[in-house]
């Protein structure tokens, strides 16, 4: 569904009072905005006739930003290196003649996590980019129009111009009340827990096994270490435990396959940059190893230790009750049944049987 000034019963809801919140942090508005960073940039309808969002990973104030904030509240947002100017142009020339409304989340100053900047619309292009204002200080009558353009100016900007892989509105429900609130819980695949929207449900089953033993982290920490991979952004890890206390700090990454070297190498660079251990959890989560008879169907994990100058790699390592505190280690033997104690079988039978609010 389209949303424009007649017919914005689909925008948000109260989505005024949300404008400057954190959008994993807010349950409705982490429903309607895509998450990976992959996906920077302008988004479309399912038929690419008008632009309905822009996820701006780079907004400042500076005349410098890819994308700058004016003072005004205007936003000037560059094109995508993956989309002609001409063909934009065509798009956006249809939102300004219906007065379609775009739904922009950025993180200001490039640094910490996206925030909801509210709904736009768009004005005109201003030399490379394209001018969007907010719908509620917008001037009555139309003054811009788009200017002529051709497929020979290259694009300035880092980000790509992507199609919407997720509809940012609800979809259109069956008239059963019942169907629709089923509809509407299911309609995110990323689990709401404890006021945060997280990236899946492994995810954020390690949260909730975390918190069974009230272990103290961080969820999306950022690392500082330069993502290659991510136009040199900053690598966000997915969990920093015991941030506050130095001598027991680590961190997690949750893969759901065997990780890449690519994202081994983060994870290396990252116990090398902190000098504390990195732990990579991959597969299914539940009961790692096997218990005897059974086949292992829970999490393995590939390590990195910084010692000595170096950072060595090592697997092996779980979740282990020693001295009656849960700590990550490895087996000790074969007959080491640490990593399944009676705290430990419970916290696994509360996690795997908890309900994520979608």
């Amino acid at each position: 569904m389209i949303i424009s000034d007649t017919n914005n019963n689909d925008a948000i809801p109260n989505w005024e009072t949300k404008i400057g919140k954190i959008i994993c942090e807010d349950k409705e508005l982490s429903e309607y905005f895509p998450k990976s960073s992959r996906d920077a940039g302008f988004f479309f309808d399912d038929e690419k006739e008008y632009v309905i969002g822009a996820k701006l990973r780079i907004l400042g104030k500076d005349s410098n930003s890819v994308n700058q904030e004016l003072d005004n509240g205007d936003i000037k947002v560059a094109a995508g290196k993956n989309q002609s100017y001409s063909e934009l142009d065509a798009i956006m020339k249809k939102n300004y003649e219906n007065n379609t409304w775009i739904g922009v989340q950025g993180i200001p100053n490039s640094y910490g996590k996206y925030v909801f900047k509210g709904y736009y619309k768009y004005k005109g292009r201003d030399g490379l980019k394209y001018l969007i204002t907010p719908i509620y200080k917008e001037a009555p009558e139309k003054t811009e129009t788009i200017e002529k353009t051709d497929e020979s100016h290259s694009s300035s900007s880092d980000e790509e111009v992507v199609y919407k892989r997720r509809k940012m509105n609800p979809r259109l429900l069956p008239e059963d009340d019942n169907v629709k609130e089923d509809c509407n819980r299911k309609k995110s695949l990323r689990p709401f827990y404890n006021g945060l929207r997280y990236d899946s449900k492994t995810e954020a089953l390690y949260a909730v096994f975390m918190n069974f033993f009230q272990l103290p982290f961080i969820n999306q920490s950022d690392t500082g270490v330069l993502n290659t991979n991510l136009k040199n952004s900053s690598y966000v890890i997915d969990y920093e435990v015991y941030p506050q206390d130095n001598t027991r700090r680590f961190y997690i990454e949750v893969k759901p396959y065997k990780p890449s070297l690519q994202e081994e190498e983060l994870c290396a660079k990252v116990a090398f940059s902190k000098c504390v251990p990195v732990y990579l959890f991959y597969g299914n989560f539940g009961v790692p190893y096997s218990t005897g008879e059974d086949f292992p169907t829970g999490y393995s994990s590939i390590s990195f230790f910084y010692k000595d100058g170096v950072v060595k790699r090592d697997e092996g390592y779980a979740f282990m009750e020693r001295n009656g505190e849960i700590v990550v280690d490895k087996l000790s033997s074969t007959s080491d049944f640490s990593f399944f104690t009676s705290k430990l079988k419970k916290a696994y039978e509360h996690t795997m049987s908890f309900k994520f609010d979608y």
